[in-house]
């Protein structure tokens, strides 16, 4: 290739390049940036409003397992009449009044032993009734020097047993009385059958279980609350709680607060005590208490002078 060639291409070339930077190297003008205007505090500390839920237990207020004091065969269990109308034994589920009886056991053998026992208060008093006279006579016989003061001992010693022996007459008349009014098992509250362990015709021995009631016109919801937050709780404080078996939400106040936590869970344990004179709130439900925490949430606003940009932002 001829020189003057190669050196007229390559200022070419040169020249392109150069014109290339120069137009890289030209300087536009940006459009000022907008200012945003701020709020100035300084700092402090902000209050917010927390709250954990607690899962509690349902509680009748009152519940009582009831036992036969007298042993024997049970011949008769109240009767209720069912859903289908059809007249049944008490159920689970059924409603039982105060003093109403729930089952008798058979008290042939104990009406006996009330007889017999009111037959030794007879012989036993008719034992004191001349033991008296004895005594009466050997007095007028002792004064009088007709009678030595051992037949005078003798007489009132006789006497003396003769009183005894009525009054152990009469606590065996009345312990006989007491097991024939123990055949009929009462209910000692208004309330709802828990559960029933007793058929007519078992034979039960003393002690042996029979139902189990509960009085629900007044429930207690029963959670347990860690250490760090069992100051926030109150006695008397109200409560609010919720069931997943209803939309309504139930009022109560708080009635008690264990002293100690549980050994095994190390929570301690808070009653809310609730109204519950149309049972809505049933034994052994499970229900949902939202206890607002007072702790305060810390958060710092920085103090802020001047104005910001919208690109820093």
């Amino acid at each position: 290739m001829p020189r003057k060639t190669f050196f007229a291409r390559h200022s070419f070339v040169a020249g392109l390049l150069a014109a290339l930077l120069c137009t890289g190297c030209e300087h536009r003008e940006l459009p000022a940036p907008e200012m945003t205007p701020v709020r100035v505090s300084s700092a402090r500390t902000l209050m917010e409003g927390g709250g954990l839920r607690y899962s509690a237990n349902i509680e009748a207020l009152t519940q009582v397992s009831l036992a036969f004091k007298s042993a024997g065969y049970v011949d008769r269990i109240i009767q209720r009449k069912g859903a289908d109308g059809r007249v049944r034994v008490l159920q689970v589920g059924d409603r039982v009044s105060q003093g109403e009886i729930l089952a008798h056991v058979r008290e042939s053998e104990y009406s006996e032993k009330v007889n017999s026992a009111k037959a030794q208060i007879d012989q036993a008093q008719a034992n004191y009734d001349k033991a008296k006279l004895d005594f009466e006579r050997a007095a007028n016989l002792y004064k009088s020097d007709s009678y030595t003061k051992a037949q005078y001992d003798a007489a009132r010693a006789a006497l003396d047993s003769g009183a005894a022996s009525v009054e152990s007459a009469k606590a065996g008349w009345q312990q006989a009385r007491t097991g024939l009014a123990d055949c009929s098992l009462q209910s000692p509250l208004n309330g709802w059958v828990l559960s029933r362990d007793v058929e007519v015709g078992a034979l039960v021995g003393n002690r042996s279980p029979a139902f189990v009631l509960a009085d629900t016109h007044l429930v207690k919801a029963v959670f347990g609350v860690p250490d760090t937050k069992v100051g926030l709780v109150k006695l008397g404080a109200p409560q609010t709680i919720t069931t997943s078996s209803s939309l309504d939400e139930f009022h109560g106040r708080i009635t008690s607060v264990s002293p100690s936590a549980d050994p095994k869970s190390r929570v301690f344990s808070v009653e809310v005590t609730i109204p519950n004179a149309d049972n809505r709130l049933k034994a052994g439900m499970i229900a949902t208490i939202r206890k607002v925490a007072a702790a305060p949430h810390w958060s710092y606003q920085l103090p802020i002078t001047g104005t910001m940009n919208a690109a820093d932002s």
